[in-house]
């Protein structure tokens, strides 16, 4: 990890690891970073890491033997929560603290938990799985408890999920042996408990077809950022004041 003071100009290496997502923490100016180091055999356990000073120095605030990189962490403003999900093997699965990483639960663990990513509509914590089984899950965001599955799609992964508000968006990675051979970009305009196809990105048969790279936020304006693996960049928003169904994609 590499860290600017200066806009850009200059670099300076802060922490000697391998990582997929961090987020902040606004209210305490808290950033958690978990690393994501794919070595065989296993070098490091899964590991988030916490930054009170703008990620100049960092501790760790978890760690997992049993695991090797953390997927993705969030950080819940309205319930001052965090969570994270970790992989992978057979004791992956989802936490949260509510004490600023200090001490963590396990919401599930098990073969089909870890799940790649999560973000917050106003009512949920939408989760989006890497089982092969392209799973959108819901949990609870006013308590903490496990999600129940409103979307199947056999052959992918969910690979991001972001959300404001009522809006959620999710973007797949289709396996390269899967019979489909096309990723998706996935829209919910009533906070995750419905989604419709947006995008589709497809791929020669036997190559990986993904939505990647995408901002971890909406923009002020509400446009998602994402690329795919042949290159592409988009910019997706609903249209303002327009129905649900509408959206610009460009």
């Amino acid at each position: 990890m590499v860290r600017s003071a200066d806009g850009g100009r200059t670099w300076q290496k802060v922490i000697n690891r391998h990582f997929w997502r961090m987020d902040e923490d606004e209210e305490t100016h808290t950033l958690y970073a978990g690393n994501y180091e794919k070595t065989r055999p296993r070098l490091q356990p899964a590991t988030l890491f916490a930054s009170t000073d703008d990620g100049t120095t960092w501790r760790t605030v978890f760690t997992d033997n049993q695991l090797d990189h953390i997927h993705s962490v969030r950080c819940d403003p309205q319930y001052h929560r965090v969570y994270l999900s970790a992989g992978d093997g057979s004791f992956r699965g989802q936490a949260w603290s509510g004490d600023n990483g200090g001490t963590w639960q396990w919401i599930n663990r098990g073969g089909m938990q870890g799940h790649t990513d999560l973000a917050f509509t106003d009512q949920y914590v939408v989760w989006g799985s890497d089982d092969h089984w392209g799973r959108i899950l819901l949990g609870p965001r006013d308590t903490v408890g496990d999600g129940k599955t409103v979307l199947k799609g056999r052959g992918q992964d969910i690979w991001f999920v972001v959300a404001e508000g009522s809006q959620a968006y999710a973007g797949t990675r289709c396996l390269p042996e899967a019979r489909e051979s096309s990723a998706f970009l996935l829209a919910s305009s009533d906070g995750g408990r419905t989604w419709r196809k947006l995008l589709r990105h497809s791929a020669p048969a036997g190559d990986e077809a993904c939505m990647a790279s995408e901002s971890r936020r909406l923009s002020t304006e509400g446009w998602l950022f994402f690329t795919t693996t042949d290159g592409k960049a988009y910019r997706v928003r609903r249209t303002p004041g327009a129905s649900p169904e509408n959206h610009f994609v460009r």
